[in-house]
């Protein structure tokens, strides 16, 4: 490919007017088989009508068939400076977009925008024109994809048939399977950003792993209403592959994206994009929609609304609809918004919860929080709906009476909230008039007989997608109606209503405020019970309530190592506390709390899990209440007392582990902050071809001549990751490239070699391929960086049994397979580094001679690379913050000289 390039370069180069206008696209077409049908593709990718450049590139997959080169060499005398042909050892379609990618972002720098065109596909002349309209100037729009139009083997009338996978683009859907087409075109930022296909994704769904990939990255797509993507359907296209392997491959993609599958990121696409509630006040002007009571609301007016019900209606599979529909006045609404924040979580989780299509709901004020059953009444606060049921009603196509609140089951919420209105006479169809007046009816809808809707049913989404990963137990627990801002954190405590006094409790809820944590207040009581009004000042300090009423588990009780450990929790509530540690990243639990047998469920969903433990209960504990703590030990973090000595003593006389025990005063001021984050990094999930934004550097040098230093201010740059030492780990991978080149040359000639010659498969060696795929390993679990770093690398200092033309083929090796890689050289003269740490015990002249040596071999490269390479001398910059003013320089960053200094300052013990 290399050779290729600069001929391209210099036919780009010799572009007229063009180049002047609108920025460039790209077409990239992978090639292997379908000759016959390659010609059209690249007739209509190269025909465009467009005032913008437009550059074609055939990347030729290793195809065995001499026709696909000669098509393209045809045109290519047709379409000069616009179509290209580049020929590679087969890997698929993944690595063959990647190098027509690749090809274009070297040869045009300034492409706006890439579509990828199978061989046997075609666009309309109009086609990029529509496809980059949609696209539009919104840099988080990553790409625009199509409706897919079948032509050639087709059900359609005059052999076309239309499919619409998603005529509004949904996260939701697109986690649920794909629901864009290859055929887009991708902004040419996403790969700049490194986004590329995942070249181990050979046998399958690698569209949808790309665009998962660049959903993870920030992007979203947006459709095209009319892009004129034509998708040939053939005989053989209809057979279904082998799908043995699928379960595997949406594992794996799930797992590699992990973070758009978490709850958190899940909750969030629902609130924006399939509310689960809908508050109808017939005295406003709008509807209010959330799938958190306690998050900012979408309004969408009456006739929108009105509308949403016609789309549902017209077609259902499309279109979300909420799953309940709260009917009442605005007065109850704002009132309870006003005086119930901490505990509309808990009503809208109870409410989901109801079994009942439709439910009258009236509030009392109480001392606690409490939902309690009722007779039922002609007066309430509201009504409940679910969503199907309130589309019958709606429609009410047979005509039906609309059943009057007090036929209806019926429940109260309590909750200590002053003010309330009374409850009134609800009138269901009044209230619902505001909706139900605008409907059309009567009316019928047309459809097109060959288009259709065949992307995923937007109804079956949150049951499919959110509630597994958001509920412990679907059948007894739905999600939690609580949606999470980025980065926000929550501390759980969970206390007995009647167990504890809750001063010094008030005083932990402070430091965890002060530490930017929200906070939840579970408190659990036993059925039957009354809330305790002693919880008041507690529930008023809090962000969220959440009450869990303890079933009586007489005879339950198991054994534990000879200790009888009674079972006060059931497995209900078990998954009641599990579902609600969805959310919260730790749990603080009262000793009088039944706490501790929820913490196994607690750390399943990866909360860190503190027993508070005062030492004035240690010697009220009868053997009973140790066996608890004995069977549950597994399962605790941190038992938190405000007598460690004395509490320690008596655990370890019981066999627990003191290791746990904690100072409580200690304990609360040692706990990170919020916003803290852990100097470990994530284990680096990232499909192949990953890199960094701003690419890599490298800190290359010899032992004892700064480069710790150097490590650390470098690590102190935002978005750097810096590692120290490897043990020169990756010439083992240029050793190994060397051997497996050196073989592919040796047997890179025109006879292949037989299967029964004693190098067979020689011949089929890719020996850039193989180094690309360890690097790849070498950066994902050796380096390990963070999802979140935008410049990666390492310093090291072994290279001092490599010959001078060894060390610099080996930094030509870096510099070949790390993109955007940049090299420090840090140099210090021989004299200093003779007189420190193990140098002194050698030979003067080995030590001038290896420093010369290495700092020639330094200089050579820097020479022959400037602009990916730095010279830094130590006697320049030792004690002079200024003297790296010219590293920040070639690094492109801003140079924090008190910062520098400051590290400087501190002295390194190695």
């Amino acid at each position: 490919m290399s050779g290729v390039a600069s001929p391209v370069v210099d036919q780009l180069g010799s572009g007229s007017a063009l180049a002047e206008a609108l920025p460039p696209m790209g077409v990239v077409i992978p090639a292997f088989g379908h000759s016959r049908f390659l010609g059209e593709a690249i007739i209509s990718a190269c025909g465009q009508e467009t005032e913008r450049p437009i550059y074609v590139v055939v990347v030729d997959d290793g195809c065995r068939l001499q026709e696909t080169a000669t098509t393209v060499n045809n045109l290519m005398h047709e379409y000069p400076g616009k179509l290209f042909y580049l020929r590679q050892k087969n890997t698929r379609l993944p690595g063959a977009r990647n190098t027509g990618v690749r090809f274009l972002l070297d040869v045009v720098p300034d492409i706006d925008a890439i579509f990828f065109l199978d061989a046997d596909n075609r666009l309309s002349p109009f086609s990029l024109e529509a496809y980059r309209k949609a696209l539009g100037d919104d840099e988080t729009v990553g790409w625009a994809y199509p409706d897919i139009s079948f032509f050639g083997l087709s059900w359609g009338r005059g052999g076309f048939d239309t499919r619409e996978t998603a005529p509004d683009y949904s996260v939701l859907k697109h986690l649920n399977g794909n629901i864009s087409e290859a055929g887009s075109l991708v902004r040419a930022g996403m790969f700049r950003d490194g986004v590329f296909y995942d070249e181990t994704m050979r046998f399958g769904f690698e569209d949808w792993d790309f665009w998962l990939g660049a959903l993870q990255a920030g992007y979203r797509g947006v459709r095209v209403a009319d892009a004129g993507f034509l998708y040939r359907r053939r005989a053989e296209s209809m057979l279904a592959d082998s799908r043995r392997d699928e379960d595997f491959l949406l594992e794996h993609m799930k797992s590699k994206h992990k973070a758009l599958y978490e709850p958190d990121s899940l909750m969030r696409a629902l609130h924006d994009e399939a509310p689960t509630f809908a508050v109808l006040c017939n005295d406003r002007d709008d509807v209010l929609l959330f799938a958190d009571p306690d998050a900012v609301p979408h309004a969408m007016s009456h006739s929108a609304f009105c509308n949403r019900l016609v789309q549902c209606r017209v077609s259902p599979r499309e279109h979300f609809f909420p799953e309940k529909i709260v009917l009442c006045s605005s007065t109850i609404w704002d009132a309870l918004y006003a005086g119930a924040r901490p505990y509309l979580r808990w009503f809208f989780w109870q409410l989901l919860r109801q079994s009942g299509d439709i439910n009258a709901v009236t509030f009392h004020h109480g001392v606690g929080v409490e939902w309690l059953g009722t007779a039922p009444a002609a007066h309430t606060h509201m009504v409940v709906v679910g969503g199907r049921r309130f589309e019958q009603m709606a429609w009410n196509d047979q005509d039906e009476t609309l059943p009057a609140v007090q036929a209806l089951p019926h429940a109260v919420a309590a909750f200590p909230v002053q003010n309330m209105p009374d409850p009134a006479a609800l009138d269901i169809t009044g209230m619902m008039t505001s909706i139900t007046a605008q409907l059309p009816r009567g009316a019928t809808w047309l459809r097109h007989a060959d288009r259709r809707y065949a992307g995923p049913d937007a109804r079956m989404l949150y049951k499919n997608i959110v509630v597994p990963a958001c509920s412990a137990d679907e059948e007894y627990y739905p999600p939690v109606p609580w949606v999470k801002a980025p980065g926000e954190k929550w501390c759980a405590f969970l206390v007995n209503e009647h167990n504890r006094a809750y001063g010094g409790l008030n005083r932990r809820l402070s430091q965890m405020r002060a530490k930017g944590y929200k906070i939840l207040l579970i408190a659990e009581r036993q059925q039957g019970v009354a809330p305790s009004p002693h919880m008041a000042e507690l529930m008023s300090c809090v962000d969220m309530v959440v009450p869990v009423v303890l079933e009586h588990a007489a005879g339950t009780g198991r054994f534990y190592l000879g200790r009888s450990v009674p079972s006060v929790m059931t497995p209900l509530r078990q998954l009641e506390i599990e579902t609600l540690a969805v959310h919260f990243d730790l749990l603080i639990a009262d000793f009088g709390s039944t706490g501790v047998e929820a913490f196994g469920a607690v750390r399943h969903r990866r909360a860190k899990t503190h027993l508070l433990l005062p030492s004035s209960l240690i010697a009220s504990r009868v053997m009973e209440d140790y066996g608890r703590l004995l069977a549950y030990e597994h399962a605790i973090d941190t038992v938190v007392t405000d007598n460690v000595g004395q509490v320690s003593a008596v655990l370890a006389a019981q066999g627990l582990p003191t290791e746990k025990v904690a100072d409580e005063d200690h304990f609360f001021s040692a706990l990170p902050p919020c916003s803290h984050k852990s100097p470990s990094p994530a284990v680096m999930a990232k499909p192949l071809n990953w890199q960094p934004r701003d690419g890599y550097v490298f800190i290359v040098t010899y032992g004892r001549s700064g480069s710790t230093l150097l490590q650390r201010i470098l690590q102190s740059v935002d978005g750097y990751f810096m590692r120290g030492e490897n043990e020169n780990t990756l010439y083992s991978v240029y050793t190994a490239w060397q051997r497996a080149a050196g073989m592919r040359q040796r047997f890179d000639t025109r006879r292949k070699v037989p299967p029964h010659g004693p190098w067979y498969g020689a011949d089929e060696v890719d020996a850039d391929a193989f180094a690309a795929r360890m690097i790849d390993a070498f950066v994902a679990e050796v380096i390990r960086p963070p999802e979140d770093a935008r410049l990666v690398g390492f310093k090291e200092i072994r290279y001092g049994d490599l010959t001078e033309d060894d060390l610099y083929g080996f930094l030509q090796f870096m510099k070949r397979f790390f993109p955007r890689a940049r090299f420090i050289f840090n140099m210090r003269r021989w004299q200093g580094v003779a007189k420190s740490s193990w140098w002194r015990d050698m030979e003067p002249d080995y030590v001038q001679n290896f420093v010369t040596r290495s700092d020639e071999v330094f200089t050579r490269f820097a020479s022959d690379n400037p602009d990916q390479s730095c010279l830094l001398r130590y006697e320049d910059y030792a004690g002079n913050a200024a003297g790296l003013s010219k590293m920040f320089e070639f690094l492109g960053e801003p140079m924090n000289v008190d910062m520098v200094a400051s590290l400087m300052a501190h002295k390194l013990k190695h």
